[in-house]
């Protein structure tokens, strides 16, 4: 993990969290998203600054978000707006999903890190 403002370290754990997967694709109810930050963020604690880092990676590019319903599992694509925010983020699950810019993002990260020289300092 790494080192810097409790805003880089959610957006950093919820890319690593969503690279993980095949296609780099996630799905979690807003539960289960804590859960799994949480465990890479020891001092995460405030709902209100993972749905920013939730919403700063959308509002960038870095990823797609999209609400399942019983047809597809990108049934529909996050609005962006903050009226849609409860039904969105805290009822049934959600998906998001790495991007192409989300992709050079992320690798640009990863080497920020390894080299710990800008960006992302190394853990």
């Amino acid at each position: 993990m790494v080192k810097g403002p409790l805003s880089d370290r959610l957006e950093y754990a919820i890319l690593e969290i969503v690279f993980r997967q095949t296609m780099a694709d996630h799905q979690n109810y807003w539960g289960g998203w804590e859960t799994e930050v949480r465990a890479l963020v020891p001092d995460y604690s405030d709902t209100q600054d993972l749905l920013a880092a939730f919403k700063r990676l959308w509002t960038g590019g870095v990823l797609r978000l999209t609400k399942p319903d019983n047809a597809s599992r990108h049934a529909h694509d996050y609005s962006g707006n903050n009226a849609d925010d409860d039904i969105f983020f805290f009822t049934g699950g959600f998906n998001a999903v790495l991007t192409p810019a989300g992709r050079s993002y992320w690798d640009g990260i990863r080497v920020q890190k390894k080299s710990a020289s800008i960006g992302f300092p190394q853990a």
